[in-house]
């Protein structure tokens, strides 16, 4: 187990000194509230619905010093590492990442609070805790997937789908998602001009522009409900708010790649078709 702060400092948790792992807990799927409702004679209940927990992580490990002077400075430094001024900012948190012998997998993570140094024995801490609360429920892939659409002058880059209809201004592309359930998505649209549009023919879920993007401003959109976002940079350098750009009845939220395949279509809404549109997203696992 490695945390990594927003310093890029990092504190691994594992087989070896100084930081010797002895425990994991939290690493499977995060507690539900179920939503339940009781009619009249009605025996027993039923569920409406369910709402996933945040995550909290349990590290039990043992601090190996090597003497009793570098056991206390470890002491110190782990308590600097785990510093929440050094894990949240703003949007920005420090992660959390896991690691078996089947994979590795990430997630947003702020410390806790106390570590329990347990009792010392000479250049040890034996039984020390250290607590993680993660916000999300779930454990992403470390690398993201990508998916981009662009139409250059001279040819249609990949990805694209056959046949090819001339004079039908719309591509096509396919998203993998490889997780255990639905993802959101970040996207990027670098502006032309044109009034694109991205549809997400699996599920009808759609992100739809109201006015043209201007040459040169890049539009943002993060479709996570716990991060929305929807920014535009200009070719200035400067960031405004684009939510206002959005259409209000294909809400933001909306879109999410499901499980599987996805065949999505990208909308140049222009002439030159010249709009270049990025997509990425983690595949999201209930637990490790």
């Amino acid at each position: 187990m490695t945390y990594i702060n927003l310093l890029n400092e990092s504190a691994s948790f594992g087989g070896e000194a100084p930081y010797v792992l002895c425990k994991a807990e939290g690493l499977g799927p995060a507690e539900l509230n179920y939503e339940e409702v009781r009619g009249a004679f009605q025996q027993g209940t039923t569920l409406t619905g369910y709402r996933r927990q945040r995550r909290e992580v349990e590290l039990s490990i043992h601090l190996d010093g090597g003497t009793r002077a570098r056991l206390y400075a470890l002491r110190q430094s782990l308590s600097g590492i785990l510093s929440p001024e050094r894990a949240l900012r703003g949007r920005e948190r420090a992660r959390l990442i896991y690691e078996n012998d089947h994979g590795r997998w990430w997630t947003w993570a702020a410390p806790a609070g106390e570590v329990h140094w347990g009792a010392r024995v000479g250049e040890y801490l034996s039984g020390a805790k250290v607590r993680f609360l993660c916000e999300s429920p779930y454990w992403y892939d470390m690398s993201p997937a990508i998916l981009r659409f662009q139409y250059g002058s001279s040819a249609l880059q990949l990805p694209f789908t056959l046949p090819l209809r001339l004079g039908y201004r719309s591509f096509q592309g396919r998203a993998f998602v490889g997780g255990q359930m639905d993802t959101p998505v970040e996207v990027w649209v670098r502006g032309t001009g044109e009034t694109p549009s991205l549809v997400n023919r699996s599920t009808g879920a759609a992100l739809r522009l109201t006015s043209a993007l201007p040459a040169g401003s890049t539009l943002y959109i993060n479709t996570d409900p716990s991060r929305l976002q929807a920014d535009i940079t200009g070719a200035d350098g400067s960031v405004r708010n684009a939510f206002g750009l959005v259409d209000v009845t294909h809400p933001i939220s909306h879109f999410q790649l499901r499980c599987g395949i996805n065949e999505l279509e990208y909308e140049p809404g222009g002439d030159s078709a010249l709009t270049e549109i990025e997509l990425r997203w983690y595949d999201r696992f209930e637990g490790v």
